[in-house]
Parts: C-alpha cells; structure tokens; sequence
C-alpha cells in the first residue's frame, strides 16, 4: 500500500529539490493572474512581457487568454482557466464568472454578473449577453443573450428568466459567486440587480423575457444550413466514388497485355 523506505527516500528528496519548489510556485500562476500581468504589460506597451503571459498561459493552463482582450474587475475564471479560450477582441464586464473550457469567440461582448457555465461556446460574431445573465454548461450561444436571462442548449435558447421574485435563488450560486461569502458584496450584487432590473422594465415596459425564445439563427435557417452542408458532403462523396472508380480502370489497364505492348513500344522509340 505504501511506499518501501528507499523509494520514499527517494521521493523525498525529489519533492524537496529546487527545481519542484519552482514547479510549485509557477503552478500558482492561474490564467486570471497570468491575464492579468499581461494585460498591464500590453496597456504599458511591453508587448515582450505580454506575450510571454500569453505563451505561459498556454503551457501551464492550457489556454488562450490574449492580453488585448478585456477582463472587468472581479471577474474571476474557474479552476485555474483551464481549456478556456477568449478571443483578442472580447470585452467582459465585472464580477462575473468563467467556467472551464468555454471558448469565447467572434469579439462579444459580456456584461456585468454574468455566469458563463463549463463547456459553453460564445460563437456569435460580435453578440452581446447581457447583465445578469447565466449561459447553461455546454450551450452554444451565437445571438444575443436579454439581460436577466438563462440560456441553454445548442443552439442556445432563453430556458428561463431572472426576476426579483427568484433572485435569492441564483444569488449566491451564479450571479454573485465570485465572492459570495463576503454577505456585503452579495448585498451589494442584490442591490445593484434590482436597480439595473427597474431601469430595464421602466425602459421597456412592454417587453418581458420569452422563455423558450431561439438565439441567434433561426430553426429555418439552420436548417437550410444543414441542408446545404449535406448536399456538399453528398456532392463529395460523389466525386470520391468517381475517383475510385478511374482508379480502379487504371489499375485494371495497367495489368493488361495492350499497355504492356504500349508500354514496350514505347521504350523502343526511345
């Protein structure tokens, strides 16, 4: 079960060399932190600098975190960064949390308080998702996400809607999260909610969040979509079947009595 006592020594002294003291200190550099140095780095025009806390966030996290994208304050991303992707152009707001491998492309542009799940994909070119908004684990999100939103599936579409009816059940778990043992700032995201929520009825008070509402594409489209890919993968299965089939008559030719005959003529002319 446990080690002999010439391996454990062994191992010890291993575990206590320089060279994992350092290991262990560089294992510490999670993406938000490397992120962070990086983007002080590229705001102060040290592209060297910047570029090295990319490169090591690529090697210790295994990620892609570009310094010229922008991280608001608070925001904090999960378990080290790990398989995160974050285009150069992106904006995120403050206070908001990103699960691991989510990939963040086409530049978007998050809000505040916003909880982008494990697994998700933000694929829209140039989409915003708006504050106080949870993107469900493994959603693929290519339109725009309402404030006060849960979105999920793939593609993504609004499941259910964030209300100060149901606040105190997302608080803690998504909206404030990234601290949520600290009970002034939890007091503090409730407050900031309900503000931003009034302002948003009193600014749309006809509007309310469709529950089951589609994002981005339509079905209609999508499906022309799927269409048109499945006519070019029949188009290209076509053209290997035709392929194989000359193949297959050049190999038949070339094991032929005439195109040895040819074959031989035609080195005698030479």
């Amino acid at each position: 079960m446990y080690l002999n006592a010439a391996f454990k020594e062994q191992y010890s002294k291993l575990l206590n060399s320089p060279l994992l003291n350092d290991l262990s200190v560089y294992a510490n550099l999670d993406a938000e932190r490397l992120y962070r140095l990086g983007r002080e780095a590229y705001d102060n025009k040290d592209v060297e600098l910047s570029n090295k806390c990319e490169i090591l966030n690529k090697v210790i996290n295994n990620c892609v975190i570009y310094s010229s994208c922008y991280i608001g304050s608070g925001t904090k991303i999960a378990y080290g960064g790990v398989g995160v992707l974050i285009h150069p152009k992106t904006v995120i707001g403050k206070n908001c949390m990103i699960g691991t491998d989510v990939t963040i492309g086409a530049a978007p542009v998050i809000g505040n308080h916003v909880y982008v799940s494990t697994g998700s994909r933000l694929v829209g070119v140039g989409i915003k998702v708006g504050s106080f908004s949870i993107v469900g684990a493994n959603a693929v999100v290519t339109g725009d996400v309402p404030p006060f939103s849960i979105v999920a599936g793939v593609p993504a579409k609004v499941v259910g809607a964030i209300t100060p009816g149901n606040l105190d059940k997302y608080l803690e778990s998504y909206l404030a999260v990234v601290n949520k043992k600290n009970t002034t700032f939890v007091d503090k995201v409730k407050a900031e909610f309900l503000e931003s929520y009034k302002k948003y009825t009193e600014g749309h008070p006809r509007s309310s969040i469709e529950v089951n509402k589609p994002i981005g594409l339509p079905k209609s489209d999508i499906d022309i979509l799927h269409k048109k890919l499945n006519a070019l993968y029949q188009m290209l299965e076509e053209k290997e079947t035709k392929v194989k089939e000359i193949n297959d008559q050049l190999s038949k030719l070339k094991s032929s009595k005439l195109y040895r005959i040819l074959k031989f003529i035609g080195l005698l002319k030479q």
